[in-house]
């Protein structure tokens, strides 16, 4: 009986541990792809920058429209993703951490 415990007790140790270092590979690599976004947005913008064009331009409503740039659209739409797919993953790991110290609080 003593064994058995022992052995779930290191079996647990052991898939905590893995899990952890799914979690921080996961993070950095959250962390790396939002990174690309914002060196994408901000090569995108360094390109565009021209002095004295207003935003709104006639029936268009923006420079990005009127010389249809889909890459700022592109992305926008992945920094989202990437934003929320962010805010997903923490918010799980700090579900999984809460229930981890709830069983280690049972023991």
């Amino acid at each position: 009986m003593i064994e058995t415990r022992k052995r779930m007790e290191l079996i647990h140790k052991r898939v905590s541990r893995y899990r952890s270092r799914f979690e921080k590979r996961m993070i950095g690599s959250m962390g790396m792809l939002c990174l690309g976004l914002i060196s994408g947005i901000g090569y995108l913008l360094s390109m565009k920058q021209n002095p004295g064009i207003f935003t709104m331009q006639g029936e268009y409503g923006s420079i990005l429209l009127h010389n249809s740039e889909e890459p700022y659209i592109v992305i926008g739409v992945c920094a989202f993703l990437g934003g929320a797919a962010f805010t997903i993953l923490c918010i799980r790991f700090s579900q999984r951490k809460r229930i981890q110290k709830a069983e280690e609080g049972e023991n």
